[in-house]
C-alpha cells in the first residue's frame, strides 16, 4: 500500500492543470480548414426590404456564398459581385443565373484566397491589392445586378460580366447583403 504524500498530490494537480490548458490551447487555433458560418439578410438596395437570406462559409482557402433571394425580375439575367474593402477594394464577378418564374433564385459562387486577377471592367472591375489573402476577418458584400432579358446565346456573358447585355434601361445593381466578421 502507498501512502499519497503532499508533494505527490501537488504534482498530480499540476501535472492535470498543464494537461488541459495545453489541450484548451491547442484548440483555441483553427484548422485553416475549418469553416466560420455567416448569414445575412438580402435587402432592396435604397428602399432596405428584407428579399431573402445569404450564408456565407468562410476558412483559410477562400469563401462560398449561397443566396435565396426573390423580388426579382421573372425570367431576367443577373450578376452577383464580390465586394470586398479590406483588401484594398476587390470588385469581382462571384457568380450569375436567371430568375426562375416567380421572381425568386438561388445563386452560389466561391472565391478562393489568393491572387486577384487584373481589373478588366468586366469579371475584375478593380483588384485593390491584387490578392484577396483575408477570407476570415474581411468584410464581405454581394451584390445582385440586374442585366435584362437573357440574349439568346450570350447569357453566360450577362450573367458573368459587368455591364453585358444591359437591358432598355441598363443594369442596375438592386439587392445586396453584407457579411461581417
Amino acid at each position: 500500500m502507498s501512502v499519497s504524500t503532499p508533494k505527490k498530490i501537488s504534482g498530480v494537480v499540476l501535472a492535470v492543470g498543464l494537461s488541459l490548458a495545453i489541450t484548451t490551447l491547442l484548440g483555441a487555433q483553427k484548422s485553416p480548414n475549418a469553416a466560420d458560418h455567416d448569414s445575412a439578410l438580402v435587402k432592396v438596395i435604397g428602399a432596405l426590404t428584407v428579399v431573402g437570406s445569404a450564408d456565407l462559409v468562410r476558412n483559410n482557402n477562400g469563401i462560398t456564398c449561397v443566396i435565396h433571394t426573390s423580388g426579382l425580375v421573372p425570367g431576367d439575367a443577373y450578376s452577383v459581385w464580390w465586394v470586398i474593402p479590406e483588401d484594398g477594394m476587390l470588385v469581382f464577378n462571384a457568380t450569375g443565373g436567371i430568375a426562375g418564374g416567380d421572381g425568386t433564385a438561388t445563386f452560389a459562387g466561391h472565391a478562393s484566397s489568393g491572387p486577384v486577377g487584373p481589373a478588366d471592367g468586366s469579371v475584375v472591375l478593380f483588384n485593390g491589392d491584387g490578392s484577396f489573402d483575408q477570407p476570415r476577418t474581411d468584410t464581405v458584400t454581394v451584390i445582385i445586378r440586374h442585366h435584362g432579358p437573357p440574349i439568346p446565346g450570350m447569357v453566360n456573358e450577362q450573367t458573368g460580366s459587368f455591364n453585358f447585355g444591359c437591358g432598355a434601361g441598363g443594369c442596375k445593381n438592386v439587392q445586396s447583403a453584407t457579411f461581417k466578421p
